[in-house]
């Protein structure tokens, strides 16, 4: 065989092993969120793959309940982050129980954890805080947390519904363009009406409900990002998915 023929194979087997190396670099660059479904119907299950895949990302459905630690840590392993969402059930306690497990894992494990309305309030209750009714701990509020048409329909998640004033000290400031001002959607009458000592508060409905806070890679927002995202047109929210990529890429980073 000659000198050139075995340059040309070398060279090919070079090539293909690199190609191999740069695919295998970029299935593990990948990074995949794990969502708790439970309750959520299909057209908010749209808005949630649409957030989390336009800004770069898989989404996985975790089954609707961990039924043990072991479960949980299973369904965590799996994934680079978790987002525990809003419900549209009222089947609380099977639902809060599951959460609550997942929580636990995500903490464990180190990975990033994204709570949006109930799953803000579930991480709170989680760290030691309490879940409390609006009407209960604003009862003179003149803000609109649940807003509903003429025909009974509930429309504040589709819309700008109230402003929120974020903490310039915060991480949520820096996500959203260091706005301290921003409008958001509501679709809530429950809150986190006792804060955990674990978190910090970073933004403020004008009647003083919490409307985010974070705690190391934790935040919750009590307003909904997906449909601010997906359904209203807001672009700028989609930062706030970038941001949960970001941080479970370099928790993965510092495993490997």
């Amino acid at each position: 065989m000659n000198m050139k023929r075995i340059f040309y194979i070398l060279l090919t087997v070079l090539v293909v092993t690199s190609c191999g190396v740069a695919g295998k670099k970029g299935a593990n660059d990948k990074i995949v969120i794990g969502l708790c479904h439970s309750g959520i119907p299909d057209a908010t299950r749209e808005c949630w793959f649409k957030a989390v895949t336009d800004a770069g990302a898989e989404l996985v459905e975790f089954p609707n309940y961990a039924h043990n630690d072991e479960e949980a840590r299973q369904l965590v392993a799996g994934v680079d982050a978790v987002i525990i969402p809003g419900s549209g059930t009222k089947d609380s306690s099977g639902r809060k129980y599951s959460d609550f497990r997942l929580i636990k894992a995500a903490l464990e494990s180190g990975k990033p954890l994204l709570g949006v309305c109930e799953g803000h309030q579930r991480i709170n209750q989680y760290l030691g805080g309490k879940i409390q009714k609006v009407s209960d701990v604003f009862p003179n509020t003149t803000i609109q947390h649940k807003i509903y048409d003429a025909n009974g329909k509930n429309i504040g998640a589709n819309m700008e519904a109230h402003p929120i004033v974020i903490n310039r000290k915060s991480k949520l400031y820096k996500i959203l363009e260091k706005r301290d001002t921003v409008m958001v959607n509501t679709s809530h009458n429950w809150c986190t009406g006792v804060m955990s000592d674990s978190v910090k508060v970073t933004a403020l409905a004008p009647d003083g409900l919490v409307e985010a806070y974070e705690m190391r890679n934790v935040m919750g927002v009590q307003f909904h990002p997906e449909y601010l995202y997906c359904r209203v047109g807001k672009k700028d929210f989609l930062a706030i998915f970038h941001n949960l990529i970001e941080e479970a890429r370099t928790a993965k980073n510092k495993k490997k």
